[in-house]
């Protein structure tokens, strides 16, 4: 009866400590998930973006670690970043540990990534095998896209682009001349041209135009020089349309940032379409 007993005793004791440890592995979940939110959060505050830029993890990743150690490189602030991107809505999952969703985090393509993490709780798979999976998905990727980056030179340019158009400006300039009429060109540019020119106006403007490379920042965004037309010109950062490669901190955005530049090379002419103004401005 004793051991009966003592073994109902240590029964409760596993059970109890994978209690204790589930609830902590969830709230390190939650951790690294609410940290991340917060690093997309202030990087959206055009304050903090004009005075750290692309330093502001670096500065981050300083900071804490002088205070709290050991956990805060710059990588694994990307990491924590990356994670909420990937899980912006609700609350933090918490099906799996922050070692396994780490791994996960390497397969770029969502459904896929959230197939494999159902498979890793349904099956219990621990971190390694996750990353073998990973590891696996990312050559399978490489090779098909060996077929994208030959086809990527076979397309054509996107047709029924109709550059320098414009519509008048909102609140044109008081001190307009007669004779002139004043342009919104996008990019916070207003232009005043004599009428006798003609320009193309409508109501809801393509904002295409023809630009120059001046330099890749990274796999996703580029700084250009835009002709806007009647001799008006102005830089600017633009992100690539549906495109959102890994930073430059890590090997893969370091690839993905020199096979833009070999395919815009500083200097090469161009023509850009403008969607909208993201998060970044």
């Amino acid at each position: 009866m004793a051991n009966v007993l003592v073994q109902s005793k240590y029964s409760k004791l596993i059970k109890d400590v994978g209690l204790i440890y589930e609830g902590a592995r969830k709230t390190l979940v939650n951790a690294y998930w609410q940290i991340g939110r917060r690093i997309v959060e202030i990087q959206m505050d055009e304050d903090v973006r004009i005075q750290y830029g692309v330093n502001l993890l670096v500065s981050l990743s300083q900071e804490l670690s002088q205070k709290y150690g050991s956990g805060f490189s710059r990588e694994n602030l990307i990491r924590m970043r990356l994670f909420y991107k990937k899980y912006p809505k609700g609350l933090a999952p918490t099906l799996l540990n922050w070692t396994q969703y780490n791994e996960l985090l390497g397969i770029k393509d969502d459904r896929k990534r959230l197939l494999f993490e159902k498979k890793a709780v349904k099956e219990n798979l621990s971190s390694r095998q996750l990353r073998q999976i990973v590891r696996q998905e990312a050559s399978v990727t490489k090779t098909k896209s060996k077929v994208v980056d030959v086809n990527v030179e076979l397309l054509e340019r996107p047709r029924g682009l109709v550059l320098n158009n414009y519509k008048l400006a909102d609140d044109p300039q008081n001190d307009i001349s007669v004779g002139h009429i004043c342009l919104d060109c996008g990019f916070y540019v207003d232009v005043c041209v004599p009428a006798k020119l003609k320009p193309q106006l409508t109501e809801k403007p393509s904002f295409t135009y023809s630009a120059r490379v001046k330099r890749v920042v990274d796999g996703d965004t580029l700084l250009v020089e835009i002709d806007l037309g009647f001799n008006a010109r102005t830089r600017a950062r633009l992100r690539l349309h549906g495109i959102d490669t890994p930073e430059l901190g890590s090997q893969e955005g370091i690839v993905a940032k020199r096979y833009v530049v070999r395919l815009l090379p500083k200097g090469k002419q161009i023509v850009i379409r403008t969607y909208s103004t993201d998060v970044f401005g």
